[in-house]
């Protein structure tokens, strides 16, 4: 919000009055002892932490922010499941992967086989045999396609992510259907 000076009208001014009127608090009033008893039973018993003011996030170098503290890395983390990553997240990452995609992409022009979407952000490398239930296709060329973000979920959501095969990929392309039919829906 901007600082500055701020003409108030007298609408403005009524209103602050009946905001300061209706508040439960008010400078120098004074809780009643009930909640005050209430409020001291709520926090015996717990720990109260000190943060350290860089903890809190001030005073820390644009290099370290959002960088865990090193006794919160690896085996010490609390999201530490012993060592293990699915096999899955490897492959995807991997280099012989990315090279693949981009291999399927430069094959089919760099653009969707269902609507001609031609912006690289918005592709997506498809297999035609699933993934995981061909583990000998996964990096093989014919076993790609070029799509869409937008066709690539419609032709799960309509065959689902399991059993796919080359004749529901050609079903799912004579349905030829425009970029705008698919945000319709």
């Amino acid at each position: 919000m901007p600082t500055g000076v701020y003409l108030r009208t007298q609408y403005h001014i009524q209103k602050l009055k009946e905001c300061n009127n209706s508040s439960r608090f008010k400078i120098g009033h004074k809780v009643p002892d009930e909640w005050r008893k209430k409020l001291k039973d709520n926090k015996t018993g717990k720990k109260i932490i000190f943060v350290n003011p860089i903890q809190r996030g001030k005073n820390i170098s644009l290099a370290k922010k959002g960088v865990p503290h090193f006794n919160q890395r690896g085996k010490n983390s609390r999201m530490w499941k012993g060592g293990i990553s699915p096999i899955n997240d490897k492959i995807r990452g991997s280099l012989e992967y990315k090279l693949w995609s981009d291999s399927i992409w430069n094959r089919d022009g760099n653009c969707c086989q269902k609507c001609g979407e031609n912006r690289i952000s918005k592709l997506v490398a498809h297999h035609i045999q699933n993934f995981s239930q061909f583990p000998e296709l996964r990096f093989a060329i014919d076993n790609g396609i070029t799509f869409c973000r937008d066709c690539h979920k419609e032709f799960h959501k309509k065959y689902s992510k399991q059993n796919n095969n080359r004749e529901q990929l050609e079903e799912f392309q004579e349905n030829k259907l425009n970029k705008d039919d698919l945000l319709k829906k």
